[in-house]
């Protein structure tokens, strides 16, 4: 199979003349630019469109330990492992003082290993004890969050940009023992009604449904073959149709390095905000027959540090090594990057039969392509930008341009890859490494052709390649039998004079306009150091297998590899004895080093970091972040922001209470004519569910209550914060005994309801009318008691900034509410919003539509976007509207705070929040379109 290779020296001077680089032998020597400075155009290119991550791997993961039985110890991407001996088999470990759950200890041959996911970048401390005591100190790195999955202010799954939980986030644990076992509830209905799902794929199946907003981490541990439930073999993640599609963000992620799926693949339809990452697939038989495949109607999904082996044979001849690996089809703002294709037949097909070439957008990077054969991608219609990919040994081609497709090639490495680039229906596709120009040659089934950019790739030992105006084939033209557009800066743009041969199709400049991304790419050389150092599972995995030289040219299948891989029967030998505890599902992502312990409840968002140690007792609720360093200790006085007194309704039995109760630091207020009743109500706020509600009929006797109501004490400057909903519309109102402090309108979506205490005193929660359902109260502020304390370090408070883009909503009518995010959109089957497709450009960012908010909203009713800020937060709208429109911001229970008319050209609008409570932005008068919210402090 391996061709003669033609030298052809006249075109030497051309060569060295446009400072092309090259070694080894190449059909042709004009051979692609890859010496240009890839800081050039960094200025022009980057920040144009609003993207959330980081780019590159940044530092360097280190670990040390000490203790009997240590083995090694070392920090990741977003996540740590230790290795120890030890003759037992029960084992507690904690990460920076919190408990790591029991599953993710497990024995791999004759040592122990745990495996900690979700870590920030920076040193953590973690502590093994049992028959083995350890303590260990790791360095963790951050993921490459490049490319066009983040595009929109949003991070795909079940993390943040920082690696941690997103707040409210459930995490499912699953082994082969627990994959059909493994139970949750899951909300299933509009009205908050929830299902009881057991096993892997009804659990998602549940999700489908849309009524969920929970993020959802799914991580397997070991080798997990087929659970007992499938969708034609496949673990399916689907919304329930193109114009209702999954949004919580899921995560399917591969616990340390031997994570397997074998015998089934992942299938993504009508979804978005999905990942997958650190997981080996091993002989997939399903009928879709990819390791991972995006069917369509999929946006912002990042597929990323996979091992992607072998599938059961296909039909098709072409299919002996299975029928694909990552495909991706009628989907969009994706993002492949870091997985390791071993000897795949057909790699990454993309596109299908969109008919399109605009809005679909692409990445692929930092991938190992490791003797696999074809497909690096295959391109229909997308724009797709492929680079730092390590292209080793490949025996058919590297990367095809199909059906106006527009791909830019950037500082990617081929070794030994028989035709890097090619066009259909020209160029290296037609002549094939030979002297004769043929149809029969044509790879991509004689489809039209789409456009290469190439700009600092690097090719060496065998291949073919033409540049575009550079060394010809014999007899032909390189201005038309060309492989690429080469270019020495990265800037440059592509003529719309080159065109391609068979359908005349252009290159569509999409890397140099404003929907590019923020990035940067290593040269070709030092991708190969990165590829090789983090593609794939962590370190590489647990399989390993070395190509022989003949691999380069053979595309046949290995069958040493292939015994293999059918043996494979994993890595894992034991697990961890001690007691599974339970994943934390709260609001709160905590990293730093110390030990922490209480007693209590907790609830809220935000994050925290730290050194030291704290002990304690009581609850806490709130949002923001805070840091510090130093320890505390002692009973005594003290001052800080903390909660002193929480009420859940969960609590209580249910049924009627006909006289004042007491429950903690809190009194419910009833008698025997006006009582209040305990009922079953389960709802889920900020990722805490609540089982019971207070029945808060109406009629509590003015500002200074005797029944049905709650009474309280807080302190100034505390916040109180109320969960409730109510079947119609209700006022909840807040007064201090004396006069009416707070008021904010419920509907039927349960909510929390803040109000900052403006001084010391009783205050009372109650329904202004009809009945209003309390789940729960917290008051959290300033507390002090009496003794001694001491403290070191600081601490701050702010605001997480979030943000809303109607790009992240479903494409369609909305006829009831919707979150997105931290945001809620208001819509009744009478009062609907749409978001049609509407591509405009605001302050660099391209959107793909809008959100078309009709007018006559009111507030927490209908036709509005609501959320939860601070006092003295800026609000950032980017709208548009006809002449005389006005956008408005209202506050819970009031009138319109602050007003705007808007310009029928999309523009940026700011507003300032007078106080903390839940706002809305909406129309006043007749419709208005929003693009983007930012809430920020």
């Amino acid at each position: 199979m391996k061709k003669s290779v033609r030298a052809v020296a006249a075109f030497a001077g051309l060569i060295l003349a446009c400072g092309l680089a090259m070694t080894g032998c190449s059909g042709l020597l004009g051979v692609d630019s890859e010496k240009g400075d890839s800081s050039k155009a960094s200025a022009s290119l980057n920040s144009r469109a609003t993207y959330v991550g980081s780019s590159g791997i940044s530092g360097t993961p280190s670990g040390s330990g000490s203790g009997s039985g240590f083995v090694s110890a070392k920090g990741w991407l977003n996540s740590a492992y230790v290795i120890w001996t030890a003759s037992g088999s029960s084992f507690t470990v904690t990460c920076d003082g919190t408990a790591v759950d029991s599953l993710l200890t497990r024995k791999i041959g004759n040592q122990w290993r745990v495996d900690i996911p979700g870590l920030k970048a920076g040193s953590h401390t973690i502590k093994i004890t049992g028959s083995a005591t350890i303590t260990a100190t790791v360095n963790v790195v951050n993921q490459d969050r490049s490319g066009f999955a983040f595009y929109g202010s949003t991070v795909p799954g079940a993390y943040n940009a920082d690696g941690t939980l997103k707040s409210g986030a459930v995490v499912l644990n699953i082994n082969n023992s627990t994959k059909d076992s493994v139970k949750l509830d899951v909300t299933t209905d509009s009205k908050g009604n929830k299902t009881s799902c057991t096993g892997l794929q009804p659990i998602l199946d549940a999700f489908k449904k849309g009524y969920d907003n929970r993020p959802l981490c799914i991580r397997l541990i070991g080798r997990v073959t087929d659970p007992s439930v499938l969708t034609s073999g496949d673990l399916m993640i689907t919304g329930s149709g193109s114009s209702k599609h999954l949004t919580n963000g899921i995560t399917v992620e591969g616990i340390g390095s031997d994570a397997t799926a074998y015998g089934w693949g992942i299938r993504i339809k009508n979804a978005d905000f999905i990942e997958i990452s650190n997981i080996g697939f091993m002989m997939v038989d399903s009928g879709e027959g990819d390791n991972v495949s995006l069917q369509q109607d999929c946006k912002n999904v990042w597929v990323h540090n996979c091992d992607m082996f072998y599938g059961a044979p296909g039909g098709d001849k072409d299919q002996a090594k299975g029928d694909g690996a990552l495909d991706c089809k009628k989907s969009t703002y994706v993002t492949f990057s870091y997985n390791h294709f071993w000897d795949s037949g057909k790699c990454n097909l993309l596109g299908l039969s969109e008919g399109s070439t605009s809005g679909l957008y692409i990445t692929y990077h930092h991938n190992w392509y490791d003797h696999s054969d074809s497909r690096h991608p295959r391109v229909r219609y997308y724009s797709a930008h492929v680079y730092n990919n390590y292209y080793d040994g490949c025996a058919k081609y590297g990367a095809g341009a199909c059906l106006g497709s527009s791909i830019f090639m950037e500082s990617n490495y081929f070794r030994n890859t028989k035709k890097p680039m090619m066009i259909s229906m020209q160029g290296t596709d037609l002549y094939a490494g030979t002297t004769t120009k043929s149809n029969d040659n044509a790879t991509f089934s004689k489809e039209a052709g789409g456009m290469i950019k190439a700009y600092g790739n690097q090719m060496t030992g065998n291949y073919f390649f033409v540049p575009y105006g550079g060394s010809a084939y014999h007899g032909g033209s390189s201005t038309t039998d060309f492989d690429a557009y080469v270019v020495t800066n990265k800037s440059s743009t592509v003529p719309s004079s080159v065109k391609s041969a068979s359908g005349g199709n252009t290159y569509n400049n999409f890397d140099t306009s404003s929907i590019m991304y923020s990035y940067t790419a290593d040269s070709a050389t030092d991708a190969v150091k990165k590829v090789t150092t983090y593609a794939g599972r962590v370190e590489g995995g647990d399989f390993k297998y070395t190509f022989s030289s003949s691999a380069d040219t053979s595309y046949d299948i290995d069958e040493t590899l292939k015994s293999k891989l059918q043996s494979y029967t994993g890595a894992t030998t034991a697990q961890n004895s001690a007691s599974t505890t339970t994943p934390s599902t709260g609001t709160s992502d905590t990293s730093g080093s110390g030990s922490s312990s209480s007693s209590g409840s907790s609830s809220g968002s935000g994050s925290s970091s730290g050194s030291g140690s704290s002990s304690g007792s009581g609850s806490s609720s709130g949002s923001g972040s805070s840091s510090g360093s130093g320890s505390s200790s002692g009973s005594g006085t003290s001052s800080g922001s903390t909660t002193s007194a929480s009420f859940d309704a969960s609590s209580l039995s249910t049924g009627t209470i006909s006289a004042d109760k007491t429950v903690g630091s809190f009194t419910i207020l009833a008698n025997s004519s006006k009582t209040v009743s305990v009922k079953s109500s389960s709802v889920t706020v900020s990722g805490k569910t609540y089982k019971n509600a207070l029945d808060l009929k109406g009629g509590a006797d003015g500002v200074k209550a005797t029944y049905r109501a709650v009474k309280f004490t807080a302190s100034k400057g505390a916040v109180i914060t109320v969960i409730a909903n109510a079947n119609s519309a209700r006022t909840l109102q807040i007064t201090n005994g004396s006069k009416v402090v707070s008021s904010g309108d419920v509907g039927s979506t349960a909510k929390a309801y803040t109000y900052t205490a403006d001084a010391d005193g009783t205050y009372y929660v109650y329904s202004k009318s009809s009945a209003m359902n309390v789940y729960a109260i917290t008051v959290s502020g300033t507390s002090s008691s009496s003794g001694s304390s001491s403290s070191s370090g600081s601490s701050t408070s702010t605001f997480s900034t979030i943000i809303f883009n109607a790009d992240n909503l479903s494409h369609g009518t909305f006829t009831a509410n919707t979150n997105s995010g931290s945001f809620t959109v208001y819509a009744t089957s009478a009062k609907t919003v749409s978001t049609p497709y509407s591509a405009v450009t605001v302050n660099g960012t391209t959107f793909k539509q809008k959100l078309a908010l009709g007018g006559g909203g009111s507030y927490n009713t209908y036709r509005a976007v609501g959320f939860q800020a601070e006092k003295g937060c800026t609000v950032t709208v980017y709208a548009a509207g006809a002449a005389g429109r006005y956008l408005g911001l209202v506050k819970s229970g009031g009138s319109v705070e602050s007003k705007k008319e808007v310009s029928s050209s999309a523009a940026v609008y700011t507003f300032t929040t007078g106080s903390a409570g839940w706002y809305n932005i909406m129309s006043t008068g007749s419709g208005i379109d929003i693009y983007y919210i930012k809430v920020s402090k």
